[in-house]
């Protein structure tokens, strides 16, 4: 990321066909993103040392699975109507799916700055996703 001319951020973005991830908004210590996630698709599992992870959807219905370092799986269902946020502590598995009709929206804070060294993923073959 680097400052245009006028001194505004220029952003991060990452798209593919699972979802658009827009990526740290604001200068911040941590990284503000929104992510649209395509219907149907689940994004799992990753987990970080260094960070911590908020997420709040804006729009649609997500299932946000959690499961904390002894295997014990939390599962939310988040939608615009909620105005929840969830935490993910760092060193717990997590994934994200968009079980709406339409394009999910989703406002996430992590507690740094992204590092992808920071970052350990699974296939859903290797930890089922949670019915």
């Amino acid at each position: 990321m680097h400052q245009g001319c006028w001194g505004e951020q220029l952003v991060r973005v990452h798209a593919d066909a699972r979802r658009r991830f827009v990526a740290d908004l604001f200068p911040t210590p941590g990284d503000v993103n929104v992510i649209t996630i395509f219907p149907g698709i689940t994004n799992a599992w990753h987990r970080h040392q260094l960070q911590d992870d908020y997420f709040y959807v804006i729009k649609g219905s997500v299932k946000l699975a959690i499961v904390d370092p002894e295997g014990a799986t939390r599962v939310w269902l988040l939608d615009e109507a909620a105005a929840e946020v969830v935490r993910v502590p760092r060193n717990h598995w997590h994934g994200y799916e968009n079980v709406g009709p339409e394009r999910a929206i989703m406002l996430v804070y992590l507690t740094q700055k992204y590092n992808v060294n920071d970052e350990e993923r699974r296939a859903l073959s290797e930890m089922p996703w949670p019915a």
